[in-house]
């Protein structure tokens, strides 16, 4: 394949891929936002309405949906996936750890 049309081969894959990106987290928190309830019912039937506040600005729930989606991908460029709040610690960080362990068995199975 000549050098011209590689580049316009990798650039359509790249817009492709990127046109995936917004479908899927559209998709996503669309889906999210139709659901009943929040992650503020982690917290149980007995919690206090500023806790729940306080749980929905962490998560930025309380915003509207495009703007939660802005912030996020405003996040996702800089690979901040912010703290898990099952685990209490940085996306990232899990990620990443999930990654080695990925790569470790991969080449454990070949």
């Amino acid at each position: 394949m000549p050098m011209p049309a590689m580049a316009g081969w990798i650039a359509r894959r790249a817009l492709l891929a990127a046109l995936l990106v917004v479908g899927a987290s559209s998709a996503a928190l669309m889906l999210t936002r139709l659901a009943p309830g929040d992650i503020s019912g982690q917290l149980g039937p007995f919690a206090k309405p500023d806790e729940v506040a306080a749980l929905r600005a962490r998560f930025d729930l309380d915003r509207p949906a495009p703007m939660q989606w802005a912030l996020w991908a405003g996040r996702a460029a800089r690979f901040d996936f912010g703290t898990s709040f099952l685990y209490n610690r940085p996306v990232g960080e899990m990620v990443g750890q999930a990654a080695v362990n990925t790569v470790l068995a991969a080449m454990w199975t070949t």
